[in-house]
């Protein structure tokens, strides 16, 4: 245990590998939080209510000081200090995309979650569906908008038309979004609460982690959805972490500032339940669907503390979770080493039928070069023929103006002709 512990509390390390923009932004980020353009704050109280915090880390996945809690009471991780509410708008138009992603412009990235991703959603969540040939969807956190453009495109296989809307804190976010027909606007939840309108289905895909004020939040969403909604809520589960790459297979790779919690499927269900909503769907990866339910019972809280202090016992220690982390990365490497095999081949294949089609051209050319050839012969033959036949017209053509010279002479002058005019003939 000892070692365990000692090992998430380390600050000497930086997770996870930076590139040159990532470490550029890292840079800039740590003068912001030291002159205070960036506030944080310390947490001591959990949602649910609870004071009983533990230290569980001091950095997150960029070496940056913001550490994480557990409460030991229902085991949601909570980040600590944070980023103050009234900062958040500066953080994620300024630091998010590029620390996180490692691209200086958006536009080098077409996508901030994989392909398919809104895809996805709407599958699990088209079986809860209302009958209705419309649905008015909304997104927060929109990102570059490929969710709901993707979510509107599988929409339209089942004829139902979408009426989307996202919001982004990102103007280059919202920028793109506009260039692909996606309706964003600048602002949250509140901002769309202000609007006084309701939605059939919202969107929060890794994006309840990222909120401060849980409560608010939720209460906001009540105020746009009505009795039928569907409310999907996708976050990065905590025990799930060693199965990522992206966190390459660690821990504190997973943790990063910009989410103020992480959840297992049993703390995400404890704050939903707690603020009036049925959970109709989970799995375990946490793609979760939820729908008010005014007459939802009191369930037991879940405490998941002892749940994740295990977990994470194993994954530093455990000779299972080190060898999965291991055989993973050889999986995945042996599976970009048979994808290139197969390039190789399919390259060499290409390869050998162009010079196929190169040999047939070569012959087919062979063939035109003989046809030309007998047509330039048969050409000089024709030319020959004409020659000749203009040769033999002007032959004619003398003898006809003899014979029309004949013609008009007298009888006398035609006999002593005649000898010479039958000469021309003969």
């Amino acid at each position: 245990m000892e070692n365990f512990r000692k090992e998430l509390l380390r600050t000497d390390v930086i997770p996870r590998k930076l590139n040159d923009v990532s470490k550029k932004y890292r840079k800039l980020f740590l003068k912001d939080l030291e002159s205070r353009k960036i506030k944080t704050e310390e947490v001591n109280k959990c949602q649910c209510g609870s004071s009983n915090l533990e230290q569980l880390t001091k950095i997150d996945r960029f070496g940056l000081p913001f550490g994480s809690l557990i409460c030991k009471d229902c085991g949601l991780v909570i980040t600590s200090p944070r980023i103050v509410e009234e900062s958040l708008p500066y953080y994620y138009d300024t630091y998010y995309h590029p620390l996180n992603y490692g691209k200086e412009h958006l536009e080098n990235q077409s996508v901030l979650y994989e392909d398919g991703q809104g895809t996805k959603i709407f599958n699990i969540l088209k079986k809860f569906l209302p009958k209705q040939d419309e649905l008015n969807v909304l997104e927060i956190g929109a990102g570059t908008g490929n969710v709901l453009d993707e979510f509107k495109q599988e929409a339209k296989k089942y004829n139902v038309h979408v009426n989307e809307l996202g919001t982004e804190y990102s103007n280059d976010c919202i920028r793109i979004c506009e260039e692909k027909g996606v309706k964003t606007i600048y602002g949250n939840i509140k901002t769309i609460a202000e609007m006084e309108k309701k939605f059939d289905v919202i969107i929060l895909s890794h994006v309840f982690e990222h909120f401060i004020d849980l409560q608010t939040e939720i209460v906001n969403l009540k105020k746009i959805m009505h009795k039928d909604s569907l409310l999907y809520i996708e976050v990065p589960g905590i025990l799930e972490s060693h199965k990522k790459e992206y966190y390459d297979f660690s821990f504190l790779g997973y943790l990063i500032h910009a989410h103020m919690y992480n959840f297992t499927k049993d703390t995400l269900v404890n704050i939903l339940q707690k603020n009036g909503f049925k959970n109709i769907y989970m799995n375990e990866k946490v793609e979760s669907i939820f729908k008010l339910d005014s007459m939802v019972e009191t369930i037991e809280k879940y405490n998941s503390y002892d749940l994740i202090i295990d977990y994470l016992e194993k994954f530093y220690e455990a000779y299972d979770f080190l060898k999965y982390a291991i055989l993973k990365k050889l999986e995945k490497q042996n599976i970009r080493i048979q994808t290139r095999d197969e390039d190789i081949q399919n390259l060499k294949d290409t390869i050998e039928k162009q010079n196929i089609r190169i040999q047939t051209r070569d012959e087919e050319i062979e063939s035109l070069k003989d046809k030309i050839q007998k047509q330039a012969i048969r050409i000089e033959t024709r030319d020959k023929e004409i020659e000749s036949l203009k040769h033999r017209n002007k032959e004619q053509e003398k003898k006809i103006v003899v014979v029309k010279k004949f013609l008009g002479l007298s009888f006398t002058e035609k006999l002593k002709n005649y000898k010479k005019l039958k000469g021309v003939f003969l």
